[in-house]
This record gives structure tokens, sequence and C-alpha cells, in this order.
């Protein structure tokens, strides 16, 4: 099941993605996500790893999901490949324990004078018969993760 979310912000690709990669930005992005540690960021020349251990918020979830999540810890990790002023990428997925996995990428490109963020997200949860039913309540959750996403952001930027 694959989910696409977009906004428009009013920075540059390059100062956007540089503003979320930012200390600051993942401290309050730990604080407000379910961050359950501190957000790492570790350049490697032009790229950036970020790695964001976090809960997921399990209250919203139904009795057959949330029995699977068990404690809802895992750790997103984002590779930002490309940096730059023309177009950032990355891709990000998660670890856990958890019996399926949601991944996909991040693209950040020129809009005018400022950018639009796309995430494309990928959920697959491997439980038999139930599979389906907990994929697409899975995906929603996941939807809901990248909604909380992108409103931290616009607050964040607007806040600066």
């Amino acid at each position: 099941m694959t989910t696409t979310v977009s906004r428009t912000f009013p920075l540059p690709p390059l100062d956007l993605v540089e503003s979320m990669l930012s200390e600051d930005y993942q401290r309050l992005r730990a604080e407000r996500l379910g961050g359950i540690g501190t957000p790492t960021v570790t350049r490697t020349g032009d790229t950036a790893t970020v790695r964001f251990p976090r809960r997921l918020p399990l209250d919203d979830l139904p009795g057959p999901l949330r029995s699977l999540a068990g404690t809802g810890e895992i750790t997103q990790v984002e590779q930002w490949d490309t940096i730059s002023a023309e177009r950032c990428t990355a891709t990000w997925t998660s670890e856990s324990k958890l019996p399926g996995k949601a991944g996909g990428t991040f693209e950040v490109v020129p809009d005018g004078t400022g950018s639009t963020y796309t995430v494309v997200a990928k959920v697959e949860i491997k439980v038999p018969l139930i599979g389906g039913r907990i994929g697409k309540e899975a995906e929603a959750q996941v939807m809901k993760l990248i909604e909380a996403e992108m409103r931290l952001a616009e607050e964040y930027l607007a806040a600066r």
C-alpha cells in the first residue's frame, strides 16, 4: 500500500532541508512526535543520515494492530542522498520488531520562491490471514504521522 503527501513551503529546497536537519528542529520533533531519545544527524560529505527513535501512538490503534505493536518503539532512519539548491531527496525506513515495515522517499523541489516537499510511504504487513486488514489500518496510522510531521515543519518554520 502506497500513500503520497505533498506540501508547499516558503523556503527553497536547500534551506528547507537544512532547517529540518537542524538540532533545534530535531529536538522539537522528538518532543512533539513521540521521541524516546534525541534524533541524531550524521553528515558524510553531501549526505545526511537521521536516526529518530520514537514510540508510535498506540491509543488510536484497533485491537488487532495494537496487540501486534508491542511497545510501539521504532527507529525511523532517513538517508538524505541529494541535498542541493535544485533538489533534495532521501529514502526512509523503519527499524522495529513489528511484523511489517514502513518506508519510502522524500523529495523537495523548487516551487516558485519556495519548494514542494513530497513524502511517499509504503507499508507492508506480513501477518497471515489478517495482514491486508491490518495493513490498511497501519497505512492510516502512517498517514497521520506524516501529516503530523508536515504540520510540525510548518509550525517550526513559521516561528523562525
